[in-house]
Parts: structure tokens; C-alpha cells; sequence
């Protein structure tokens, strides 16, 4: 018996030291890790709750965020399955999910680790990813953006790159390059989705996926006639095709098809001439092609314009305008985002909230990350969702979608 037993101490002993030099090998190959974020003092379950000490005690500990060691982007390229799994990236998902993928664009200029933190969130490896560098961006960004798509085989970069300029085209420009470049790397993705990287999703993959097979086509953009802006487009003449202009924001969730209309048909290829001579256009060009259900538009909006009932729940996004609780700080007429927003927003409908800064109050972002990461646990313990679908099903825009099977015109 002391013998088995000496024999069993032995192994353990062995199996300690292989497990201690791996984890040197770790440590020294790829850096430290920052996924979860919760040893800086705040209890983000409390911040979830909006607990008010708790929120005023986050405030009080800095605005410095998270950032990956010195060349960390170049040394992950050395082992990349070991980077996606010391670092959280989901690559096991339901056959629901693997039968309904979605695409994704991700615009960005700085904060790589931000970025990183949102690619990570929203990865599945059937879904496709399109990141656009603004030209502006800094070499390091530029560098430290190629490494990371090397290491995610569905990852890819623009295959263009824009110098992006608030109220020119070319706001719109890098969406159009990369929703073309989605549709011919692949035929299966059923769904659009464009992020920007100061976004963080409030609905897991498995979640939009019930939401968008929920909406049966439609597309979730909004925008609405806006007489008030008319000046943006005076100088472009009459709009083609009888087309009234609507504005609103850029963000959306698109099916396929109106994707595919936009970049392909007639109608949207002479509106988007058109459209290139306006100030703004990113703000109408997409809007305005939902509402044009006369045109046959896949998944355009049918119902009245201005109807109360008309609900985008694409974004959470607070505008000065709105007159809503804004916790964090308003830079240009928009909400960035602090701790005391988190609460409001993880009990929301929304699909994904826009915008944090990522050097003002980082544990607002922190507390959001470690509740998304918590609920895709939730959902791999039980199976189920904690989602009402049938809110979605409702919805107008949803009730008020163009199906029709529609023939582009050449």
C-alpha cells in the first residue's frame, strides 16, 4: 500500500511540474490575459443591478482602460489557436446558429484593444467579418489590426481602403466595400449587421440569431422623411426614380437580399450617383432605400413613415435630442457611455449599444463585457435563451416588411 502510494504522490508531483512549465510556456509565449476584467475593485454585479454606491465608487477609480502588453499582436500569430482560447473567443456553437450566419462590418480607426474586445464578443466561426482600417489610422493600428486577422481564418480587411471624412461619401464608402466584399466571399450568410469599433453587443449570437429568423426578411433601419434636412441635398437636383429622401442613422440589421438591391439594382445604383453629390449621405442612403417598398425593395418598410409604432431596436443610442438619462458624457450630441448606463442597457431590447469611449470610465465597459460573457454561460448550461421572441415578431417594422419576391432590374 506504501508503495502505491509513494507511486501516486510521484505522479502527482510529475503532473505539477508539466503543468508548471506549461504554464511558464504560456506566460512567456502569450502574454498576460485580460478576459474578465473584474479585479479593479468593482463588484459589476452590483453595476448590472444600478446599485448607486457601487456606481459612484467605479467612478472614483480612474479612467485608465485595459491594453494588451508590447507586441502582443505579433507574438499571437506564433500560436493563434492558443490566443482564441486562452482568450474567451467563442468557437462552439448551436446548429441553429451554424444554419443562420451572419455577416458583419466593423469600421475602426483607433483602440485595437477595444476593437479586439468587440471582434471577440461577437466571433462565431461559421459568421463572416469584414474590418475596414480607416487610412488615417496609425501604422501601429494598421500592423497590429493585420496580425489579429491573421489568426481569425473568417476575419478579413477591406479589401479598400477610404480616408473616412464626417459628412462626404466616404462615411458610406467603406460600408458599400465591405457589404460587396461579404457577398462574394460567401453565398450562405443570411444577415448584415454594421458595428463600428466603439460598440459592444447586448445580445449573444444565439440571441440575434432568434431575433433575425424572427423578423422573416425584414430589415431593421430607421429614418424617416426629414424636410428639416433638406439642404443637405438641395444642390444634387430631384432624386431618381421619384425617390423621397429620408434620414436617419447608419446602423442596421439587413437581410441578404436588401444588401444585394443596394449594391446591385438599378434603382440603388442610379440613387447612389445621386446621392454622392449630397452632404451626409450616410445618413439617407440606406434609410431612404427601406422606405421605397414601391420599388420592390427586399424587406422595406410598408407601413406610415411617421407612425409612433415604428421601432428600431438595432442600437441603444442616446442622442442630446432624446431628452433620456445620459450617465457618461455627451460629445457631439451623442452619449458616451459610463457605469451608470450599464444597467439600463442589459435590460434592454436592444441588439447592440453605441458608443463607448474607451478612456472614459473603462469599468462601465469592463461590467458589460463580464455580463455578456455570463449569459453566453447561462446559455451553454441550460440551452435556453432569456428572450422574449415573440416582442421581435411584433414589431411593425417586422408586421410592415415587403416579402415579395422581387426580379432586379439589370
Amino acid at each position: 500500500m506504501e508503495q502505491k502510494t509513494a507511486a501516486f504522490m510521484s505522479l502527482v508531483f510529475v503532473c505539477f511540474l508539466v503543468t508548471l512549465v506549461y504554464v511558464s510556456w504560456v506566460q512567456v509565449s502569450i502574454p498576460p490575459l485580460y478576459l474578465p476584467l473584474v479585479a479593479r475593485g468593482v463588484n459589476c454585479t452590483k453595476v448590472w443591478q444600478g446599485v448607486a454606491s457601487e456606481i459612484s465608487l467605479a467612478k472614483t477609480l480612474g479612467s485608465v482602460p485595459a491594453t494588451r502588453p508590447k507586441n502582443f499582436y505579433y507574438k499571437i500569430t506564433k500560436d493563434c489557436p492558443t490566443y482564441r482560447r486562452l482568450t474567451g473567443y467563442v468557437e462552439q456553437v448551436s446548429e441553429e446558429e451554424k444554419a443562420f450566419p451572419l455577416a458583419f462590418s466593423i469600421l475602426l480607426y483607433k483602440d485595437v484593444e477595444q476593437v479586439e474586445r468587440l471582434l471577440r464578443a461577437v466571433y462565431r466561426p461559421h459568421n463572416l467579418y469584414c474590418l475596414h482600417s480607416d487610412l488615417k489610422a496609425s501604422t501601429q493600428v494598421q500592423r497590429q489590426i493585420r496580425a489579429l486577422v491573421t489568426c481569425l481564418p473568417n476575419v478579413f480587411q477591406a479589401p479598400r481602403q477610404v480616408d473616412v471624412r464626417w459628412g462626404t461619401f466616404t462615411v458610406l464608402e467603406p460600408e458599400l466595400i465591405c457589404m460587396e466584399a461579404l457577398l462574394r466571399k460567401s453565398k450562405k450568410w443570411r444577415y448584415f449587421i454594421n458595428l463600428t469599433g466603439q460598440e459592444f453587443p447586448l445580445k449573444t449570437n444565439k440571441e440575434l440569431v432568434a431575433i433575425l429568423k424572427a423578423y422573416r426578411g425584414a430589415n431593421d433601419i430607421f429614418g424617416k422623411y426629414a424636410p428639416s434636412n433638406a439642404h443637405r441635398w438641395d444642390k444634387a437636383g430631384p432624386p431618381p426614380h421619384n425617390m423621397t429622401v429620408a434620414k436617419g442613422p447608419v446602423h442596421m440589421a439587413a437581410s441578404r437580399e436588401f444588401v444585394d438591391f443596394c449594391l446591385h439594382s438599378t434603382y440603388a445604383r442610379d440613387f447612389l450617383e445621386w446621392i454622392k453629390k449630397t452632404d451626409v449621405p450616410d445618413e439617407s442612403y440606406f434609410t431612404t432605400l427601406n422606405n421605397q417598398h414601391q420599388l420592390g425593395v427586399p424587406g422595406a418598410y410598408t407601413g406610415e413613415l411617421d407612425s409612433p409604432r415604428r421601432q428600431s431596436v438595432n442600437r441603444y443610442k442616446l442622442w442630446w435630442s432624446s431628452e433620456q438619462n445620459c450617465d457618461g458624457q455627451w460629445v457631439r450630441d451623442i452619449c458616451n457611455f459610463g457605469v451608470g448606463d450599464i444597467h439600463r442597457m442589459v435590460g434592454s431590447v436592444f441588439m447592440f449599444a453605441n458608443k463607448f469611449s474607451y478612456d472614459f470610465q473603462p469599468q462601465g465597459f469592463d461590467c458589460l463585457e463580464q455580463w455578456y460573457f455570463s449569459r453566453i454561460q447561462r446559455e451553454e448550461a441550460t440551452g435556453e435563451l432569456d428572450l422574449d421572441v415573440q416582442f421581435y415578431r411584433d414589431l411593425d417594422i417586422v408586421k410592415h416588411a415587403l416579402r415579395k419576391n422581387v426580379t432586379f432590374p439589370s
